[in-house]
């Protein structure tokens, strides 16, 4: 085996397995041995997310166990015996062998009646005599009738013969196209692909690894409503294959994810803009520190940005932010937020914002508790927080609390801001700012929330009164997947049967109605709350 394949990213098979190449160096347990880290196609073959004792030296695709460490010596002498029995085929191969077993289908169900040479035909139990119908089956011309086809996995890296009658014309009903962690490289031939399935409306090349000098010439202008290009490489050359991609197709969604992909990727191509205009623009488990993440153009629109698994923690001052103004969904779990000021500047940037996620960053570890300050400053447009509907008056009591807490000194916020001058005039109090008040009190239990003891696990949560019945649902559940550990309770089977409130005597009652105000019953600080999981 020539070890000059054994290079970073490059793809291979191992057996009858495929994977790629994400780690090349010393590890502690193999002292006096070069280790090479790949991340498999097939995720039950891996150990492992690229970390070993805590060290992480590469990350896998979406975090999943798919990774393994060899040494360098015993890779190659896989490689060497995986050579020996390798049965790659073409794409044209595995679409010949397609259409040989879909004719062999058609034959089999086109002969539903029995016939012989005697010009006698069976039907069950009774035999008829025929004329005039020709017993020799027909050559079959049919199309490929299903719209999905699955080449994932196969070993191919290139494309064979397309312009053959056999194939060209028979997929033409083909909407999903898979052809995730194969040997593609050249972009040229995922042209050619597409020219024989007019109708391809999903294209997914996963963990290939094409060379950007490949798509240069391309001039097609070629509608999908998704391309996905997840986990195909982690060097600053993608930013200008993204670049190519969105000059040539025109999608509703595109999946950039899983590319290793950072700031520093934009900083150094000088002059490089993006123009994308699209629904969904996924750039998850890349390894961004500051938002916005690409320099896309004044021109270009995104109406939903999936930003979780990354490392972001600020807001890069020096952007042009007009080409983010008009995005509805973003979605930034999973980061490293921790300052309130990304908050407040995420609102000026984004003003028509609807859905945010943003569970899992520093600033709101405590959730049921920052929930309250976290919504006021948040654009007014905003009706979904973590998966949790925001009613108009469940906001308006939020705001009033958030308000009320700022003049009194209990939070610390900016009063010169336009987003507090709006908050003070639709709820008609006063812009000025009371001095700082000293007090041994939480300033929690001064907005107006009440403590409600969660029993029979035993802890405490803090929520308005005015929130409704589902959503302490939303916050007892959340914190029951936090203490999964400590309670031994599965997390797949954490869910809600029933919450019951303690009335007069100890007596149990059932909420009545999911979306009735905690208010309606009447409930007091330091309450007890029954859970019921079912």
């Amino acid at each position: 085996m020539d070890a000059s394949k054994v290079k970073l990213n490059n793809r291979l098979t191992i057996g009858e397995n495929t994977c790629t190449i994400r780690f090349i160096g010393r590890i502690p347990q193999w002292p006096h041995d070069v280790a090479i880290g790949v991340e498999w196609d097939n995720i039950e073959r891996g150990k492992n997310d690229g970390s070993l004792d805590g060290i992480q030296y590469f990350q896998t695709r979406r975090r999943q166990k798919s990774g393994s460490f060899f040494k360098k010596e015993k890779l190659l002498k896989e490689l060497e015996n995986s050579t020996k029995v390798n049965n790659s085929k073409t794409l044209s191969d595995h679409l010949s062998l397609i259409i040989q077993e879909e004719n062999l289908k058609e034959v089999e169900k086109s002969d539903n009646s029995k016939h012989d040479l005697n010009g006698i035909i069976s039907f069950g139990l009774k035999n008829v005599e025929f004329l005039g119908f020709d017993t020799t089956p027909k050559e079959t011309s049919h199309r490929f009738t299903r719209t999905i086809l699955d080449l994932s996995g196969k070993n191919i890296s290139q494309t064979g013969d397309l312009d053959s009658a056999e194939v060209k014309g028979y997929f033409q009903k083909v909407e999903y196209l898979d052809l995730s962690d194969n040997f593609l490289f050249n972009f040229q031939d995922v042209i050619k692909i597409i020219d024989i399935m007019p109708n391809l409306q999903v294209l997914k090349l996963d963990g290939n690894k094409f060379k950007v000098s490949s798509i240069a010439g391309v001039h097609n202008i070629i509608v999908l409503k998704k391309l996905s290009l997840a986990g195909c490489t982690n060097s600053e050359d993608f930013i200008k294959f993204v670049v190519s991609i969105t000059k040539i197709f025109r999608c509703d969604s595109y999946d950039f994810s899983n590319n290793a992909l950072d700031n520093t990727c934009m900083d150094n191509q000088d002059n490089l803009t993006i123009n994308i205009n699209c629904k969904v623009l996924d750039l998850s488990y890349n390894k961004f520190t500051k938002f916005p993440l690409l320099n896309l153009d004044s021109s270009s629109i995104v109406e939903e940005w999936l930003l979780h698994d990354n490392k972001i923690e600020q807001v890069d001052n020096s952007a042009t932010f007009s080409a983010i103004r008009n995005i509805k969904s973003l979605d930034l779990r999973y980061n490293k937020i921790t300052d309130w000021q990304f908050i407040d500047k995420l609102r000026n940037f984004i003003p028509n914002l609807k859905k945010l996620r943003i569970v899992n960053n520093p600033i709101v570890f405590k959730y049921e508790e920052m929930f309250p300050i976290l919504v006021p400053r948040l654009p007014p447009s905003l009706i979904e927080l973590d998966g949790s509907a925001i009613s108009s008056m469940e906001r308006a009591d939020l705001e009033l609390h958030f308000v009320n807490s700022v003049k009194k000194g209990e939070i610390l916020y900016a009063k010169e801001t336009e987003h507090w001058n709006y908050l003070c005039e639709k709820h008609k109090v006063t812009t000025s700012i009371l001095p700082m008040v000293v007090t041994t009190d939480s300033f929690l239990s001064q907005m107006g929330l009440i403590k409600l003891r969660i029993m029979p696990f035993n802890f405490d949560i803090y929520i308005l009164d005015t929130c409704t019945v589902r959503y302490l649902k939303t916050v007892i559940r959340t914190q029951l997947k936090r203490k999964t550990t400590h309670y031994n309770i599965p997390y797949s089977i954490i869910k809600i049967k029933d919450i019951k409130y303690a009335v007069v005597h100890d007596t149990l009652e059932t909420f009545i109605n999911e979306f009735s105000p905690l208010s309606y019953y009447n409930l007091q600080d330091g309450d007890i709350i029954h859970v019921i999981l079912g």
